[in-house]
């Protein structure tokens, strides 16, 4: 038979508080009967079976971090992500960690997934962490250990050498919380009864908040509402704690109205969420903190500040809302302290809850009074004391050794500390035996060990378990190494720093010697003193160059360094020599031990020797200016070397480089041996170099590489392009003489169009020529062809000339008789060229599209058909003037002229005439105009000045022009119609001068602006409207100057919020307020007054016009209100007072 409630329902008792056995109160099947003596607490479901240390979250699906730092422990039974991109989890106060596995476990859950946007990171900073489920992960790094999956990474900071195998739970997360929904059904059961009306709390100045009672609010009577500072009880206990009760809902966004508790660590462990009602998917939008029980809700928090809380969910998910860049929250584990009262319904038939089993152990070193164990190895006897068993039933207990110095599991379960058995008895002992080698022993020297015990069934499932890492009767410790015998030693490994081969080089360098110490004692302060020694044979002599280093251990074993700077004059004497490292430990002036060996490699490196090298000159022979001829010839490099054996048969090998491209020329020498009879010299290098070759690198510059070979392997060489020693130039080859070239231009004298008379004429060809010999006579051809055909027509003409210059130009002239182009009339032509040397074509330009080549022969005159006789017609218009009327002070007149049938080409002569249309006689006003038809059909303009005078001869009258079109003096067509208005223009009318009328009476008004306390207030805006020019309204603005001549506006009065408007003509006027001054309400009331001719000699005064100041305080009392309305009368009075006359003054014009 499966037990529900196995050990956890027999523990109570955390922090001082009792908490409820919820399996040993409410079975499953009915609830309790009524006991008041029994207390309960929520969060006993957040402990692992048989403990009393809880997670500050549990999640009974997911749970998802996405804020930056946690002080709490965390349980999901399925999967667990982390999307901050660095979120750190660390021990909170004193709340107590749960135990998985033995081991105290800050993270349990299924299974560790990515669910991030972006990367992400998690440090466990303390404790360890446990997954059902690692298939998914990468062990990414072992010290301290760190997993990844996806884009997610998880670190625990205490696993050192860690495996995935350390944070391998060995069950489900569920198994750990066996028996949870019995529990979460009997603390819904002790919640549902725990109500009482008498105890509810209200949204009031006094809450009404009882000692020793729960007071609880209903969520629905504070949702929306902030209870601030002022609404903190007075003496929050333990037994009188607050819980929230959230009515049954399926899903729920909550605003968290208990800003009191933001902060408060203390308060918030008295405060309880009652969510147990609630299912779907819960949002707190705002949380100032507080345990939350929502066994079977989806909870989010959205949160704006850290909060301190424990939670049992669903699914559940953390948001950070940060207020500025950077900030995070954190989630406290605060575990609920409060004392809720138990109260049940009776159930007139219980079923017994049966009692979980448990197990204790007592731990004895076989042989040992203290329980000390041998470092030799030895016997530990457990004795496990078992309740609760099921007789018949067969048992298996697992015990496994804890190191409670480092917290972490040993490892031992040896086949021993295995006990299979049958349980005869409800209680009972059983022993389970470890045997420790003296490795184990020594291993966990000076280590307190702690028996874990596990009990199971036959198939596995753990029913018990004991292992609690303070339990004393469970504890051992196992017996110190004995100090040693220290016989302190040292060794040494040299290196030269930057040089696996261990060369120092030339230049100098550091030497770093390793020197590894053994027994040393530990807190002592040593000097190590290092020297380098040459080595000759078996001659061992001192170079002079010293290091030494001074260090304290911290363990008798380990290493140091003493470092060698040496400078390259330190080194120099050693070129290719071998130098050996001794060194001489001492404490204080005693010399504890040495290590001098001259035969150790280790201690031995070696100093660069000194390297071959050479210098090379190369040299045309016979020339002076190294300058190669193109004929070719042989090239002496001399090579200077240093730093040879002599003795030694060496291969000296060149090869010519161009210095431009940097590549080959394939141009090499025979490979020269020589053998150097000392180590410094020099000897030569022969090239031969075709014409061909230098034919190919003409004008280049050459440069000489050589390479020094021993056998196969080069040991030095001279490659450098810019080395102008190794350096020779190839001579340049002349240059090419160019091709002579032709190219012509003609040209028909006389004719600017290049056109030929048909009766003949002269062309003339202009030749240029480029590139020929000077001092050399040539002959020039030409030839004139038909265009674009190039067929010949037999003209031709020639000259011969001298050529100064290579460049220039000659002439070529053609004399074309009428004949000659009789038969070519109005076709294209072209000259075609040839250059002759000596009887030979030198160079030629025939090219029959060429247009400068190019002219035409005139075309047959056509004798032309007649044609229609010329018509002219006229539209005369006065300049400026839309309705085509003159003014008395003259003007111009453009008479624009329409024709027909006019020869182009051909020059007419225009003449207009103006007539008097009333009595068809000519005023004498003419004009002309000359111009030349470009086509048939056309226009032009003939333009009249008329004087002031002869305007007002003719005032009022309608004139119209007359044209004559004239050729050659014969006149060929006119256009004179009297009655063509297009032809007319009039004459403006004179003026008739109005007898005098007298101008109307006009007076003024003045007004005032002020406010309630009669303060002249500026800068208001007005809208005047009346009679006249006031018709559309005229815009007053308060004129604020030093004196009245400044006021060039409607306002003529200087003083601000004074008006005085002058010149008002007789009639109603209506003023209203447009602009109020800047900080008073607008006053639209219009204001009406009337200026006649009785009044008008006196300026109308509209009196004071009151406005009020913008957002009045308003008074306190109902007395002030009447104040206000008593000053808007007087407000009204003084406007309606404003209406009176007076008479200052008459304005007649």
């Amino acid at each position: 038979m499966r037990w529900r409630g196995r050990l956890k329902g027999a523990l109570a008792v955390a922090g001082g508080t009792a908490l409820l056995a919820m399996g040993a109160v409410v079975p499953s099947s009915a609830p309790a009967a009524a006991d008041a003596g029994k207390t309960f607490n929520p969060f006993v479901a957040n402990a692992p079976d048989g403990q009393t240390a809880t997670f500050g979250v549990l999640a009974r699906g997911d749970l998802v971090l996405r804020n930056g730092h946690n002080q709490s422990t965390f349980a999901a039974f399925g999967e667990f992500s982390n999307t901050h991109p660095a979120t750190g989890s660390g021990k909170m106060f004193s709340e107590a960690v749960p135990l998985i596995d033995g081991t105290e476990t800050r993270l349990l859950a299924g299974k560790f997934t990515d669910k991030s946007d972006d990367s992400s990171h998690m440090d466990i900073t303390d404790h360890f962490v446990k997954f059902s489920d690692v298939s998914n992960l990468d062990l990414v790094q072992t010290s301290p250990a760190k997993v990844q999956v996806g884009s997610s990474t998880l670190a625990v900071n205490n696993l050192q050498n860690g495996s995935l195998a350390d944070i391998t739970a060995k069950n489900a997360v569920p198994s750990y919380f066996s028996g949870l929904d019995a529990k979460v059904d009997a603390t819904n059961k002790c919640l549902a009864g725990m109500y009482a009306d008498a105890n509810k709390l209200k949204y009031d100045n006094d809450i009404g908040f009882k000692s020793g009672v729960v007071n609880y609010f209903d969520y629905a009577d504070i949702a929306g509402q902030t209870l601030w500072a002022n609404y903190r009880p007075a003496g929050h206990a333990a037994d009188s704690p607050i819980v929230i009760k959230v009515a049954k809902t399926d899903g729920i966004s909550i605003e968290d109205p208990m800003q009191f508790l933001d902060g408060d660590s203390k308060l918030t462990a008295f405060v309880l969420w009652d969510l147990s009602e609630v299912t779907g998917a819960v949002t707190f939008e705002k949380f100032y903190g507080g345990a939350v029980y929502a066994p079977n809700a989806d909870l989010t928090f959205n949160m704006n500040a850290s909060i301190n809380t424990q939670i049992i969910g669903k699914n559940t998910e953390f948001f950070e809302i940060a207020q500025w860049p950077g900030q995070i929250h954190e989630i406290h584990q605060i575990n609920f302290a409060g004392i809720l009262p138990c109260v049940t319904t009776a159930d007139p038939d219980p079923e017994p809850e049966p009692k979980d089993p448990k197990i204790g152990t007592t731990a004895k070193v076989d042989g040992s009074d203290d329980n000390v164990l041998s470092i030799e190895g030895g016997t530990v006897v457990d004795t496990v004391a078992f309740e609760n068993l099921t007789v018949g039933t067969d048992y298996v207990l697992k015990g496994v050794l804890y190191n409670a110095t480092d917290k972490v599991l040993t490892g031992i379960t040896a086949s021993k500390a295995f006990k299979a058995f049958k349980a005869e008895t409800v209680d009972g002992e059983v022993d389970v035996v470890f045997t420790l080698t003296e490795e184990q022993a020594t291993e966990f020297a000076g280590k307190t060990l702690v028996v874990f015990e596990y009990l199971e069934l036959a198939d596995g499932t753990k029913v018990a378990e004991h292992a609690d890492p303070k339990s004393e009767s469970q504890t051992f410790t196992v017996e110190e190494k004995p100090e040693p015998v220290l016989d302190p030693k040292i060794g040494t490994t040299v290196a030269v720093d930057g040089k696996a081969n261990k060369v120092l080089p030339l230049t100098g360098g550091k030497v770093i010697d390793t020197v590894a110490y053994k027994d040393l004692t530990v807190g002592t302060e040593y000097t190590l003193d290092g020297e380098l020694m040459l080595i000759t044979g078996d001659d061992v002599s001192a170079t002079g160059i010293k290091g030494s280093a001074t260090f304290t251990p911290v363990e008798a074993n380990g290493t140091t360094t003493v470092t060698f700077d040496i400078s390259a004059e330190q080194v120099a004497d050693y070129a290719g020599k071998d130098l050996v490292v001794f060194e001489y430990l001492f404490d204080g002036d005693k010399k504890v031990t040495e290590h001098a060996d001259p035969k150790d490699p280790a201690q031995t490196f070696t100093v660069e020797k000194l390297k071959p090298s050479i210098g090379t000159t190369a040299k045309v022979e016979g020339s002076n200016d190294n300058i190669l001829s193109l004929e070719g010839g042989t090239i002496v490099d001399t090579v200077a070397y240093k730093n040879l054996t002599p003795g030694i048969k060496y291969t000296l090998t060149g090869v010519i480089y161009d210095a431009e491209s940097g590549d080959s020329t394939g141009i090499t020498s025979e490979k020269t041996p020589f053998t150097p009879t000392e180590a410094n010299g020099a000897t030569e290098v022969t090239f031969t170099i075709t014409a061909e070759q230098a034919d190919k690198y003409a004008g280049k510059k050459l440069v000489v590489f050589e390479y020094l070979t021993l056998g196969e392997i080069e040991v030095a060489n001279h490659a450098d392009l810019k080395d102008d020693a190794q350096s020779f130039v190839v001579d340049e080859k002349p240059e090419p003489q160019p091709e002579p070239s032709i190219g012509t231009t003609v040209s028909v004298t006389g004719s600017d169009a290049k056109v030929l008379p048909l009766t003949g004429g002269e062309v003339i060809d202009t030749v240029k020529f480029e590139n020929l010999t000077p001092g050399t006579t040539y002959t020039l051809k030409g030839e004139v062809r038909t265009a674009p055909a190039g067929e010949t027509t037999g003209i031709t003409a020639y000259a011969k000339f001298l050529a100064k210059e290579a460049n220039g130009y000659a002439f070529v002239t053609f004399t074309i008789s009428a004949d000659d182009v009789a038969a070519y009339a109005g076709q294209d032509l072209v000259v075609y060229e040839y250059l002759y040397l000596e009887g030979e074509l030198a160079a030629d330009h025939t090219d029959p599209t060429d247009e400068a080549q190019s002219f035409v022969v005139e075309e047959k005159p056509v004798t032309p058909e007649p044609g229609p006789a010329p018509k002219i017609g006229t539209t005369a218009k006065v300049e400026g003037s839309d309705d085509n009327i003159l003014s008395l002070e003259g003007g111009t007149v453009i008479d624009t002229v329409a024709y027909e049938n006019l020869t182009p080409g051909t020059e007419y002569i225009l003449t207009g005439v103006l007539f008097d249309a009333s009595t068809g006689e000519s005023t004498g006003i003419e004009s002309e105009a000359t111009f030349t038809a470009d086509k048939a059909d056309g226009t032009t303009e003939v333009t009249f000045t008329i004087t002031a005078a002869q305007a007002e001869k003719y005032a009022g009258k309608k004139l119209v022009v007359f044209e004559y079109l004239y050729l050659d003096g014969e006149k060929v067509a006119e256009h004179a119609d009297i009655e063509d208005k297009a032809q007319s223009f009039v004459v403006d009318e004179k003026p008739v001068t109005p007898e005098p009328q007298p101008e109307p009476e006009t007076g003024s008004a003045t007004w005032t602006k002020v406010d309630q306390q009669g303060k002249q207030l500026a800068g208001s805006v007005w809208t005047l409207t009346g009679p006249g020019a006031y018709a559309k309204g005229v815009e007053v603005t308060d004129c604020v100057a030093t004196d009245a001549a400044a006021c060039t506006g409607a306002d003529k009065d200087p003083a601000a919020g004074k008006f005085l408007i002058e010149e008002l003509p007789l009639g109603d006027y209506t003023l209203v307020e447009k602009v109020a001054p800047k900080g008073y309400v607008l006053n639209a009331t219009p204001v009406k007054f009337t200026i006649d001719e009785d009044n008008a000699e006196k300026a109308h005064s509209a009196g004071s016009i009151v406005n009020v100041a913008e957002k009045p305080e308003l008074p306190a009392t109902g007395s002030s209100a009447q104040t206000l309305l008593a000053l808007a009368g007087a407000a009204l009075a003084l406007i309606a007072g404003g209406l009176g006359l007076q008479t200052v003054r008459r304005n007649r014009a």
